[in-house]
């Protein structure tokens, strides 16, 4: 990720680059134009000079004194040549060796000059052109050099590139580093922020605030917001480890009411299924279910019947058509495991949000809770409480009748050795009562 900084300094070193070309742009041509303007005006000065000194010799017809005058002119600085024109062209002194080069412009009396490159050499060559006595006498034509011109232009050329490089440089070195003092705060939110995405449960450090512009409320405000953040997060994992310690707790306590309960109890949803949670007393009769089991199948291995019934009731259940209770009514209430005999019951189980204010008045039914109670000893109590019962009465009739209770029990006496001689003994259990009453009402008389 390329860091803001970077796009800074990319942006600050562009525009520098295009300022640096600006300035050496201008600069080169106002230094161009200043020196070119210098060597003008020193080549029309030598012309001038050259032409004050050879009009005295032109009036008197003294080439010689003109030719020495050209001569001597050689001896000025950049000059390279020079010669002396006759008001119809013709050449009357000049200081070339050996022949005066063709291409050079012989007319022109009036002042001026003209950049040219010699023929062959290709030099770069001014020549200025000065008027004898206002061009009665012709004109005086001088030729300077231009290497030294294009030499020091050039040299300056450089050294303003130089400085202006320099001085660009310099000015984005410090824009630079002011630019990372004052973003110095961005990179520190982006680090921060870096962190706080890679580890959401480390501690943060608050981040200073170190001035009152829009990055320092922008700082304010990021410390703010992230340790308002760290509060709720420490406040909800709090809740949350309190609310998990309630749950552990509750379920703490179920578990042990289930497993301290007589009666046993199993959750199955309207399907049929059974949830994991059952008690202790379901496992010790019918063994540990598997979650998601199927409680008719499951059930049905102790008592087929039972499962088939189970079954088609549920299915009742599961339409709808009649009300819940009295589809629940038609679930099997009486379960045999061997000796065993169970009663069973239902109780439907509602969601708390629902109830009389839920739409449609009624609370929508979403599992059953089945109640197993072991009734073998209770149906075992109830039989021997009616044996006993029947036992009395017949004691109350031999009270009232007790000559006719003899006769019956002779009789009996009588069945009794028949049905031993026949190897039957269904009724020796219940006979045997009858003697005992037959000998005890003899003893009372």
């Amino acid at each position: 990720m390329k860091s803001i900084f970077a796009k800074l300094m990319t942006v600050q070193l562009l525009c520098a680059v295009l300022a640096t070309a600006i300035l050496w742009k201008l600069s080169d041509r106002s230094f161009t134009e200043s020196m070119s303007s210098g060597f003008v005006a020193n080549g029309q000065t030598v012309a001038e000079s050259i032409a004050s000194s050879v009009e005295r010799h032109l009036g008197n017809r003294d080439l010689t004194s003109v030719q020495s005058a050209l001569d001597a002119s050689l001896k000025i600085p950049d000059v390279e040549w020079a010669y002396v024109t006759a008001p119809d062209g013709r050449v009357l002194a000049d200081t070339f060796v050996p022949n005066f080069p063709a291409a050079l412009p012989r007319s022109g009396t009036a002042k001026s000059w003209l950049a040219i490159r010699m023929p062959g050499t290709k030099k770069p060559v001014a020549i200025f052109t000065h008027p004898a006595l206002a061009g009665i006498f012709g004109a005086v034509h001088v030729g300077f050099s231009q290497d030294s011109l294009l030499a020091s232009m050039a040299r300056m050329k450089l050294l303003l590139l130089t400085t202006v490089a320099v001085v660009i440089f310099l000015l984005t070195a410090i824009v630079g580093l002011l630019t990372r003092r004052i973003i110095a705060p961005v990179r520190a939110l982006t680090r921060a922020s870096c962190a706080l995405a890679d580890d959401l449960t480390g501690e943060f450090q608050a981040l200073p605030v170190s001035s009152g512009d829009e990055i320092g409320v922008l700082t304010a405000s990021f410390n703010r917001m992230t340790l308002e953040r760290q509060g709720y997060r420490k406040n909800l994992e709090a809740r949350v480890l309190e609310r998990t310690a309630a749950l552990r707790e509750s379920q703490r306590d179920m578990q042990l009411i289930l497993n301290n309960l007589e009666e046993g109890l199993v959750t199955i949803n309207l399907d049929g299924r059974m949830s994991s949670e059952t008690s202790r007393a379901v496992k010790q009769w019918f063994g540990d279910p598997q979650a998601g089991a199927d409680f008719a199948a499951w059930i049905g291995q102790r008592d087929a019947s039972f499962g088939e019934w189970f079954t088609f009731a549920l299915e009742s259940l599961q339409e709808g058509m009649l009300p819940a209770e009295v589809a629940l009514s038609q679930l099997p209430a009486r379960l045999k495991d061997g000796t065993k005999t169970y009663a069973v019951h239902y109780q439907l189980i509602t969601n708390e949000s629902d109830g009389p204010g839920a739409a449609g008045g009624e609370a929508r039914p979403e599992k059953i809770l089945v109640i197993v109670t072991d009734i073998t000893e209770i149906l075992s109590k109830d039989a021997a409480e009616r044996h006993q019962g029947e036992l009395l009465q017949l004691f109350e009739h031999m009270m009232r009748d007790k000559t006719g209770f003899l006769e019956f029990l002779a009789e009996a006496d009588d069945i009794m050795r028949f049905l031993r001689g026949g190897h039957c003994h269904s009724l020796d259990g219940d006979l045997r009562y009858a003697a005992g009453f037959r000998d005890l009402s003899r003893g009372r008389e």
